[in-house]
């Protein structure tokens, strides 16, 4: 996996058709991987600590707040955070179900968003959800408030000649499906991510989700695909709070 989603786009960023949504891959400074977006959204991507065999999401970033992902035991994150699972969280090498571009538009409404799972995909968290915390982080001072826990169940699949259109054209994709649920119940949801070998994630869709029911959202959710290759305008971000430091403070 970490060649699907450690992608540098060597000066590049990928876009979507209109051009207001644009994403670019840098290595951080601390040893992992930076998704970077237009709109101020950046993801740091990780080993975990507890698991390294795992790679997830650690810390996320937006306009707003800054986020880092624990085991649910009242401690704070630790550098590496101490997150079996965090969001997105795959093994680096799995074996996959092999599905086709059909059974993936099948899994889908018209907008792109998910409205079931993708035929095939494995379940890569165990029968049950696995449960973080979620702390707020000062990027100044690496203080941490707690906020609450999510639940996340996560599944995978590849996916053979999915047609992004734009400069990408046809593709072999690894999908990701993320179910998270909680803090409260309006926040459950689903995010279905495509991840390209040398392009990395050039999709994603989003939906509500009930997990009680196993429903999806109606009306549609959200998609977003980014196929067309751009020069760059995304500076590296900073690495805010690095892996491999002391324990950050509750």
């Amino acid at each position: 996996m970490i060649d699907y989603i450690y992608t540098i786009s060597n000066g590049n960023m990928l876009c979507q058709s209109d051009n207001q949504l644009c994403i670019e891959g840098f290595y951080a400074s601390d040893g992992g991987f930076i998704i970077a977006y237009t709109n101020g959204i950046i993801d740091f991507i990780a080993r975990s600590d507890t698991s390294p065999y795992y790679v997830g999401v650690m810390r996320s970033a937006n306009s707003s707040d800054f986020r880092c992902f624990s085991n649910v035991d009242s401690s704070p994150c630790t550098a590496p955070p101490n997150a079996a699972f965090p969001p997105q969280s795959v093994p680096q090498i799995m074996t996959l179900t092999v599905a086709s571009s059909q059974d993936a538009l099948s899994a889908e409404n018209s907008d792109g968003s998910p409205n079931h799972a993708i035929a095939g995909a494995s379940l890569l968290t165990g029968p049950q959800p696995v449960t973080f915390g979620i702390y707020h982080m000062d990027p100044s001072s690496c203080q941490q408030t707690y906020e609450g826990n999510d639940q996340h169940t996560v599944y995978a699949v590849f996916v053979q000649d999915v047609n992004f259109g734009g400069d990408l054209g046809v593709k072999d994709a690894v999908a990701i499906d993320e179910y998270e649920a909680g803090p409260t119940p309006s926040q459950d949801h689903v995010e279905r991510y495509y991840y390209v070998a040398g392009y990395g994630r050039v999709r994603e869709g989003s939906a509500s989700y009930n997990p009680t029911s196993g429903r999806y959202d109606v009306p549609l959710g959200g998609n977003s695909v980014r196929n067309l290759v751009r020069p760059s305008a995304i500076a590296q971000p900073q690495t805010f709070c690095p892996q491999g430091t002391a324990p950050l403070q509750q």
